[in-house]
């Protein structure tokens, strides 16, 4: 039981039996200069449009259920090299691209069908 705990309170970023908590920032980041930070950034905003080009190419061929994976497979690349601030703005991005260009109606942010709000939510939970 006490294993259990320690797993989900690593999980959750804080160590109980050293009273540290994790790092915020990815490793890799911690000594780099602010420009290497700030190309992490840059390259969220550079992954979430060649995603929203990829998936208009597809937009005909595929539901949008499958289209949002496109952008999951980016957020989860940059949040994997660049950390968490990163993939969040990646996230977000990559949610409002969709809606914009894949939802219907299309080149707006409103939503028609009820069951995009589910796909957005959890789009934007997986950011962390």
């Amino acid at each position: 039981m006490k294993e259990e705990k320690r797993w989900l309170s690593l999980l959750a970023g804080f160590d109980q039996e050293t009273d540290d908590q994790a790092p915020l920032v990815h490793p890799s980041l911690e000594s780099a200069s602010a420009n290497d930070r700030f190309g992490g950034y840059f390259y969220a905003v550079l992954i979430c449009a060649l995603m929203s080009i990829m998936a208009l190419a597809l937009r005909d061929l595929l539901d949008p259920a499958n289209l949002i994976m496109l952008y999951l497979v980016g957020v989860v690349g940059v949040a994997l090299k660049f950390g968490r601030k990163p993939a969040i703005l990646a996230s977000f991005l990559s949610v409002l691209a969709f809606d914009f260009f894949l939802v219907p109606p299309y080149h707006s942010l409103t939503v028609e069908d009820t069951q995009y709000l589910l796909t957005f939510s959890s789009c934007w939970s997986c950011r962390s």
